[in-house]
């Protein structure tokens, strides 16, 4: 008798698993600082966005070439060397400068993506790399943006991810999120700004054909015009205020956790 074989399918989830994704949101929004459960959301809400996405990021020029020469954003980030080497006002310059003051850092994001822990194995080289690839281009969304890591900055990047990602988990999760933020940031537009990011994020380019090793020596407000991305005023009306508050958040789990 002939044994069946498993057939393995190397395309990324494109199922909706919604009890997956409220699960983790509930840990997220109990701390917005364990990044590996937007992982989980994203993967659970998939529904076959990020398949579309790369059928459509290998027909570019981009990412034909990325994908031939089975490059690596995270290591190309990971070269501080190269980055501090970048002119002032450059791309490369500036995310080195945003990572060195958030206290963040490539390796510790790849730490929250191996901390997810999700089921990966059956996934191409190939989508794998871009999803990698897409993952870790997250901080400089937030520099050619010019969203801040404060909540409300977040819910705006979220609105801009969704609208160039076509991903349901970034209008999910920035929607919960918003919720929790219009509580806690009184008076400040929160989903005016997810909507203006959305607005923003379906006007630009597309982030992800961006052939990031090939730009980070471009002063930064070049490489905006190339991808046409504009101000968010509404958020920049209220950015300091958002980061302020945000900040007395901090302090105040902090003195909870002590």
């Amino acid at each position: 008798m002939k044994e069946k074989t498993m057939t393995i399918d190397p395309r990324y989830n494109m199922k909706f698993e919604p009890v997956k994704a409220m699960k983790a949101t509930g840990k997220f929004l109990n701390n917005k600082e364990d990044t590996s459960q937007v992982f989980r959301i994203m993967s659970a809400l998939d529904g076959g966005q990020s398949e579309k996405n790369f059928q459509r990021f290998k027909t570019t020029q981009t990412g034909s070439m990325v994908l031939a020469e089975n490059r690596s954003l995270f290591e190309a980030l990971c070269d501080r060397d190269h980055l501090r080497s970048c002119p002032e006002g450059s791309l490369g310059r500036a995310y080195l400068d945003f990572v060195t003051r958030e206290g963040l850092s490539p390796e510790g994001f790849q730490a929250e993506i191996e901390a997810a822990d999700e089921e990966m194995a059956h996934i191409s080289p190939e989508r794998l790399q871009l999803r990698m690839r897409i993952r870790h281009a997250h901080d400089l969304w937030h520099i050619l943006t010019g969203y801040g890591r404060d909540t409300v900055g977040e819910v705006a990047l979220l609105g801009f991810t969704y609208a160039q990602t076509g991903i349901l988990g970034f209008a999910y999760l920035g929607t919960m999120v918003g919720f929790k933020a219009k509580r806690e940031f009184e008076a400040m537009p929160v989903f005016a700004c997810f909507k203006e990011g959305y607005e923003i994020g379906k006007k630009a380019g597309w982030l992800i054909e961006a052939d990031w090793e090939n730009l980070f020596h471009l002063p930064l407000e070049q490489v905006r015009e190339m991808f046409s991305i504009d101000q968010p005023v509404k958020y920049f009306g209220i950015a300091e205020r958002a980061a302020e508050r945000d900040l007395e958040l901090r302090k105040e789990l902090a003195a909870i956790a002590a």
